[in-house]
């Protein structure tokens, strides 16, 4: 037994501290790269200490290879830090013991699935954070407690499925949240009712269904909302009443089928667009608008959205669009998507002589590949009447 002791005693007096420190030739003084460092285990991030890194501001890794995150390695007065792709799985509350200066965190491009309670709980002046581009799954409620001056917060391109509104309850000063491409499913009335001083939010290419009454209440300060690419069958009619702020709506390629279920003149009262007359950005690209008819009628909004400047029709099989009087329609107007729709090349040549001569961009950044059709300025075409 004394042996076995002894044995244990001497391993522990083998085990080696690494010592690591910033390079001597930084890019500028104030910044502190670390480069080649590798870190697979715990053990070997409890084992890691640093030198001269204490009088940084700005912090780096390089070629480095770093799963499990130091410890001792922010106890320092750095107020940027980044850590991007060096495929860090793991980080908790012992990670941040002492960012009380740190306003800028870059974690993105790396492979962490969970974010404990209290993670940045040690960082109250943080106000960017970027998570995006992990593997993020689940985030508990409290990971983002004591960051009240958080004021953009990057989730896109995770795994997330689940969000609650005790998830963002301290965030009062958020002006950026960015949920795009995650694996949402569901959000409650009650999810962002915190976020008072949001501007922008951004949940494109989830797997949203509906959108409950009251989702946005008291967002009364956005500016920008994204739902474009989610297979949402239905919109509460009170939806946006509670952004007179919104500029920017984007409700592209979805399975609303915005104008099927009413009478052309009952849409803007039935989504209660008539509220948003700050609008300038307005996409429904991919909306189903042929099933009503092959031809749009572009006045749908000119009484809510006189101050529209972009408009996106792109792929929706539209024939034709009363584009004649659309600058008489929307004055502000620079922008029209008009690709991916089945325009007769005639037709689609005189339309886009009338954009040309009314400075509006038709914007063809949404075909590429015309298979059999021609091409005109970007945008596909048929020699033939689609109709025949």
């Amino acid at each position: 037994m004394l042996f076995e002791i002894l044995l244990i005693f001497i391993g522990f007096q083998c085990v080696e501290s690494k010592e690591y420190a910033c390079d001597q030739k930084p890019i500028h003084p104030d910044f502190c790269i670390l480069q080649n460092i590798t870190i697979h285990t715990e053990e070997e991030a409890l084992e890691a200490n640093f030198s001269n890194t204490k009088n940084s501001r700005n912090f780096a890794f390089l070629e480095s290879i770093i799963k499990w995150m130091p410890p001792k390695i922010f106890d320092g007065l750095f107020e940027n830090v980044t850590a991007t792709g060096i495929k860090l799985e793991r980080i908790n509350g012992n990670t941040f013991r002492n960012c009380k200066r740190t306003k800028r965190i870059d974690f993105a491009w790396n492979d962490i699935e969970y974010i404990e309670g209290g993670t940045f709980q040690n960082c109250p002046q943080l106000e960017h954070l970027y998570l995006n581009y992990n593997k993020i799954r689940e985030i508990d409620v409290r990971a983002f407690n004591g960051l009240g001056n958080l004021e953009l917060l990057y989730l896109w391109s995770n795994k997330i499925t689940r969000i609650s509104q005790e998830m963002f309850e301290s965030l009062e000063n958020l002006k950026i949240l960015d949920l795009d491409q995650n694996l949402i499913e569901w959000i409650s009335s009650d999810t962002f009712e915190e976020l008072i001083n949001l501007e922008q939010l951004r949940l494109y290419g989830n797997l949203l269904t509906q959108i409950e009454d009251g989702t946005f209440k008291n967002l009364v300060n956005l500016e920008h909302l994204e739902l474009g690419s989610n297979p949402i069958n239905s919109i509460h009619r009170d939806t946006f009443q509670s952004l007179p702020k919104l500029t920017k709506l984007g409700i592209s390629h979805t399975n609303l089928k915005l104008f099927q279920a009413h009478p052309i003149d009952l849409v803007e009262d039935i989504y209660n667009i008539s509220k948003l007359s700050n609008l300038s950005s307005l996409g429904i690209g991919g909306s189903h608008l042929d099933d009503v008819s092959p031809e749009f009628n572009l006045t749908i909004f000119a009484e809510t959205s006189p101050n529209l400047e972009r408009l996106y029709l792109h792929r929706n099989d539209l024939q034709r669009i009363n584009y004649e009087n659309i600058k008489e329609i929307y004055p502000k107007l620079e922008i029209i998507a008009i690709a991916g729709n089945n325009w007769q090349c005639d037709y689609l040549n005189k339309m886009l002589s009338y954009f040309r001569a009314n400075n509006i961009n038709p914007d063809p950044d949404f075909e590429k590949d015309c298979d059999d059709r021609k091409q005109i300025d970007g945008i596909c075409c048929s020699e033939s009447d689609p109709s025949e």
